[in-house]
């Protein structure tokens, strides 16, 4: 299929849910204008399937019908699919009037004689919707962000330091408690002779 049978028959279909409805009382109402947005979107990427057509083209169509059935301007219409696109992924009741917009363009591709005006029993049940009460439906949950793995630090491990038995340090304690014990004796036994080993000094002889 061409590009050109795209639009034509999303224009069709266009002029199918439209012919019981105002465009100018669409476009008073900013809800209306960006819910007919999302049901045209809906059918546009809906029938870009079976007509083979890109994204490119979809999107041309989609413009060109908001252009010449609602009478916006080109930078207009362009703003209403980039911002119904953001409201899609935030609002449970955008992506509602999206798939009822797909499903009504499927369903009219199969048989265009049997189909009914789908977006007019849309936009009577939200008449009194407003801007406020897009969250009708609810709003979706947006995505928690991947939790990133902890770095895991190196621990260092410290040499092991291997520290002197305190067995030689008692022993030697006591050793030296020993001869102080001795020296004390022999000190006590013999007051006049200092013991003989003590700094090599030589026993003094008596005259």
């Amino acid at each position: 299929m061409t590009s050109s049978s795209h639009h034509e028959q999303l224009a069709q279909f266009g002029e199918r849910q439209l012919a019981e409805l105002s465009s100018r009382d669409i476009c008073a109402s900013t809800v209306h204008l960006i819910l007919a947005t999302a049901f045209f979107s809906g059918a546009a990427i809906a029938l870009a399937k079976p007509l083979k057509a890109d994204k490119k083209t979809y999107l041309a169509a989609l413009r060109h019908l908001l252009e010449t059935h609602f009478g916006l301007s080109a930078d207009h219409a362009a703003g209403m699919v980039e911002s119904n696109a953001r409201l899609y992924k935030r609002y449970v009741l955008i992506e509602k009037i999206y798939n009822a917009g797909a499903k009504s363009a499927l369903d009219w591709h199969k048989d265009s004689a049997n189909v009914e005006p789908a977006l007019k029993a849309l936009l009577t049940q939200y008449q009194t919707l407003s801007m406020s009460g897009l969250n009708i439906e609810g709003v979706k949950e947006a995505k928690p962000a991947p939790v990133e793995p902890e770095a895991i630090v190196p621990v260092e491990v410290a040499p092991e330091v291997v520290a002197p038995s305190p067995r030689w340090g008692r022993r030697l304690l006591w050793l030296v408690f020993i001869a102080l014990l001795g020296l004390i004796g022999y000190g006590i036994l013999f007051p006049e002779q200092p013991p003989p080993s003590i700094a090599g000094i030589p026993p003094r002889r008596h005259p």
